[in-house]
C-alpha cells in the first residue's frame, strides 16, 4: 500500500526561543525533530510511505532547509517551498499540495504535526478506514491542555465532533489524522477557505466539516505520545535525557582506595543502593549515564558487571582519573538553555537523593 505523509511546517515557531524553527532543532537522541516526529510511522511492512514537508522559501534561505533534510536519515519525498505566509495550517496544507509537483491525489494520505511523538497501531488494517489520532488524558500526563483540540467520539469510536482550545472531554486529538480520499479533503479545505472565516482554521475544522458531510472517521487512540510543542514541553524532553557523569566511589559505591587491604582490587565493593536505584530510574527514563572513577582501566570490565545486576548500563566508564575536583564546560545557547550544565556535591557515601533535584 502507498500513501502520502503531509508534514506542515511553515508557522512561526512563536512559543519557541528564538532561533531555528522548531522542526529544524535537534532531539536529544541526534535526530531532527521532524524526524522524531514521524519514527514510529516509517519502516512498516507493505506500507510505502511519500513524505512531503511543506515550508516557507524564506526560510529556506535563512536556516538551509534542503541541506538540512538532505543529511538527515529519512528520504524526503518533496520539500515544498511557499513564496508567502499562510494564515494557518490548513492553508499551508492547502496550497502546498496545489504547489507539489510530486503529490499524487488519487493516493490517501496522512498528516502530521512535527511537534509531537505518537505510537499507534500503524497497518493496512489500520489504513481501510478514515481516522484521527486521540491521545487519552486519563492515561498520559500532557500539559497546556487548554490550548488542544479535544474529541468527541460515541461509544463505536465514530467521531462525532472536534472543539477547539475548550476542555470538553478526556481525549485530545494529537495532529495526526488518516484521509482516504485526499480530493474530498481538498474539496472541503476550498469550501471552508472560500468562507473567509475570521480565525485560524485547524485540520480539525476540515474533518468536523467532513463528518458533517456524513463521512465517517474513527478514532485510533495512541499507545504513547509525548508532545514538545512549547519550549517549556521541549526543555523536558532534555532535561529526561540529561547526561549524567557520576562518580563510582563514594557515590554508588562506598568509598575504596587504590592501597591498603581493602582496596579496588578485592572486587567486594558495598552498593549504595538507594544511589544505584536513582540512577537505573535516571536511565529508565531517558537518561545517559557515564561513570567516572579514579579506578584502573583494567577495572572497567568488573565495574560494569556490578553496574549491570542494578539495570545500571553506562554508555562509557572513565578510568584513571585524578584524585580531585572534576569541572564539566558546556556551551549553551537558545536552542540549549542556560545552564547547560550543573554539578552535585554530595558527602562521601551519602544518600544522593537527599541531594538530587534536577528537573523536579
Amino acid at each position: 500500500m502507498e500513501i502520502n505523509m503531509i508534514i506542515p511546517a511553515a508557522g512561526k515557531s512563536s512559543r519557541f526561543n528564538p532561533g531555528k524553527p522548531k522542526w529544524l532543532r535537534t532531539h536529544p537522541n541526534g535526530e531532527l525533530m521532524v524526524e522524531h516526529s514521524i519514527n514510529s510511522f516509517l519502516n512498516k511492512d507493505d506500507i510505502k510511505i511519500n513524505i512531503f514537508i511543506i515550508t516557507l522559501k524564506e526560510i529556506d534561505i535563512e536556516f538551509k532547509v534542503l541541506e538540512t533534510l538532505g543529511s538527515s536519515k529519512i528520504e524526503f519525498k518533496e520539500i515544498i517551498l511557499l513564496k508567502n505566509p499562510t494564515s494557518s495550517p490548513v492553508e499551508t496544507i492547502y496550497k502546498g499540495i496545489k504547489k507539489s509537483k510530486h503529490i499524487d491525489l488519487a493516493l490517501p494520505c496522512l498528516l502530521k504535526d512535527s511537534d509531537n511523538f505518537v505510537e499507534i497501531e500503524f497497518n493496512k488494517n489500520t489504513l481501510k478506514s478514515n481516522f484521527t489520532v486521540g491521545c487519552d488524558l486519563n492515561v498520559f500526563d500532557v500539559s497546556n491542555i487548554k490550548n488542544k483540540s479535544f474529541l468527541i467520539y460515541n461509544d463505536l469510536n465514530k467521531v462525532t465532533d472536534f472543539i477547539e482550545k475548550s476542555v470538553v472531554s478526556d481525549t485530545i486529538s494529537v495532529g495526526t489524522h488518516f484521509i482516504l480520499n485526499t480530493i474530498e479533503f481538498i474539496y472541503n479545505i476550498e469550501k471552508l477557505l472560500k468562507l473567509n472565516i475570521d480565525e485560524e482554521l485547524y485540520v480539525s475544522h476540515v474533518i468536523a466539516d467532513m463528518i458533517l458531510d456524513n463521512v465517517q472517521f474513527n478514532v485510533v487512540l495512541a499507545n504513547n505520545y509525548i508532545d514538545f510543542g512549547t519550549q517549556n514541553e521541549w526543555d523536558a524532553i532534555f532535561k529526561k535525557h540529561t547526561t549524567y557523569f557520576i562518580d563510582f566511589d563514594g557515590t554508588l559505591v562506598y568509598n575504596k582506595g587504590k592501597y591498603g587491604e581493602n582496596n579496588w582490587f578485592k572486587k567486594n565493593d558495598k552498593p549504595i543502593k538507594n544511589n544505584l536505584l536513582l540512577v537505573s530510574e535516571l536511565q529508565k527514563n531517558g537518561g545517559t549515564i557515564i561513570i567516572t572513577t579514579s579506578r584502573c582501566s583494567s577495572l572497567k570490565k568488573y565495574i560494569t558487571d556490578f553496574l549491570k545486576e542494578y539495570n545500571i548500563f553506562p554508555k562509557d566508564i572513565i578510568c584513571n582519573l585524578n584524585h580531585s575536583p572534576r569541572i564539566i564546560i558546556n556551551d549553551f545557547a537558545n536552542t540549549n538553555p542556560y545552564p547547560s550544565c550543573e554539578a552535585i556535591n554530595i558527602p562521601r557515601n551519602e544518600d544522593l537523593t537527599k541531594f538530587f533535584n534536577y528537573g523536579k
